[in-house]
């Protein structure tokens, strides 16, 4: 039985049409399609879109991020220097208590180091103290919360006073090696009312 010609011509298109398809899904070695037609789809689809997206808004969305964990961690500093310096007017008041005690600064220094443990305490770059006592008659600092002292200060400890502690310690507000706030410093305070 002799095919008619024009069914012949169509199973050789479609054979064709075949055969091009085949060929279009073979891969090279790297897993895409064989022919750079890699780059032809994406030129012409929407596949890449989102790679594209992503590469443009990581680098800000890291940087927001990051800036959320540089002033979490420079508010929980803050928090740390109010906690202590509530701790070192405590300790002014039991010291007004005792007998014996001839340095209260550094009572009250070694107080605030302990309460604040995760804070540097000595040097410029750490809890700088400044201790008023007897409404102001006596004032010892600024000076690093290790190394402050006023021997004698004892003496001005007196009933129906006030005594009041001022400290501050640098912020570090740097992102991606900027720093947004070169001066900035945290500044915390108590006044205890001598009993």
């Amino acid at each position: 039985m002799k095919i008619p010609r024009f069914q012949n011509e169509r199973t050789i298109e479609r054979t064709t049409a075949r055969r091009r398809a085949a060929a279009s899904k073979k891969v090279d070695g790297r897993g895409w399609p064989a022919g750079g037609r890699f780059l032809a789809r994406l030129r012409s689809g929407e596949e890449g879109g989102s790679l594209a997206e992503t590469a443009i808004m990581l680098p800000i969305f890291l940087t927001i991020m990051l800036g959320i964990f540089t002033v979490g961690i420079a508010m929980n500093n803050y928090q740390m220097l109010t906690n202590a310096i509530n701790v070192g007017g405590t300790q002014l008041q039991q010291i007004r208590q005792m007998t014996g005690a001839s340095d209260p600064c550094a009572a009250v220094g070694t107080a605030v180091m302990g309460a604040a443990p995760n804070l540097t305490s000595s040097g410029t770059n750490g809890i700088q103290l400044t201790i008023t006592l007897d409404n102001g008659a006596y004032s010892q600092g600024p000076a690093a919360a290790s190394t402050i002292t006023c021997t004698g200060g004892t003496a001005y400890l007196l009933q129906a006073t006030s005594a009041s502690i001022v400290a501050t310690y640098p912020c570090n507000l740097t992102i991606y090696g900027v720093n947004y706030a070169p001066s900035c410093k945290l500044h915390a305070s108590v006044t205890e009312l001598m009993q």
